[in-house]
């Protein structure tokens, strides 16, 4: 009934400590322990010391009143420490999942969804290798629509580009998992086959 100053800074200490301790390990499950260790760091230690913050107050009420504890001290270091690696790690998640997007949007063609030269380039070399290593032989197939300037003329370039998409689509369809399909050029797709 009566409002209780202390028990509502224990109830806040816990679940905000609870709740960066969760953060932290979604971001560690999710994204990787490594690819994101000061983030995690972060959450953890802000969430530990709320959490032990909370337990001390619930053990020693008369927490509140004395300016000279040792875990207030603590707390005043470890949280705004705590936070600037968290903006320094979510900064970094995200700069990463840009730079990860940029180099994936620099491989494919944005028309069809496959490979754009730099892309076959890479992938190519790649499927090269593995097949010199065991051995086996490689198939290069280049594939050139014949007339597709006079679709283009005829029909217009939408219709031109459907029909770019539905080829790719169809040899999409025929490869197998380690094959490589990439747009080569206006309307011309290479395969790399292993």
């Amino acid at each position: 009934v009566a409002p209780d100053r202390a028990a509502r800074m224990v109830f806040s200490a816990f679940y905000f400590g609870l709740l960066n301790c969760w953060c932290g390990a979604t971001i560690a499950r999710n994204g990787g322990w490594r690819a994101n260790c000061v983030c995690v760091m972060g959450f953890m230690a802000l969430g530990a010391i709320l959490v032990l913050r909370a337990g001390d107050m619930m053990l020693d009420p008369d927490l509140f009143d004395p300016v000279d504890s040792r875990l207030i001290v603590v707390t005043a270091l470890v949280i705004p420490l705590a936070q600037i690696c968290i903006a320094f790690g979510l900064i970094m998640m995200v700069m990463r999942r840009y730079a990860e997007r940029l180099r994936r949007l620099s491989l494919l063609d944005p028309l069809t969804g496959t490979l754009n030269r730099a892309g076959l380039e890479l992938q190519g070399k790649r499927v090269g290798l593995r097949a010199l290593r065991s051995g086996r032989s490689l198939a290069v197939v280049m594939i050139d629509v014949d007339n597709f300037k006079s679709i283009n003329d005829t029909h217009g370039h939408p219709v031109g580009d459907e029909v770019l998409r539905q080829l790719a689509d169809l040899l999409r369809i025929e490869l197998r998992p380690h094959d490589v399909l990439a747009r080569f050029g206006g309307e011309e797709f290479v395969l790399v086959l292993d």
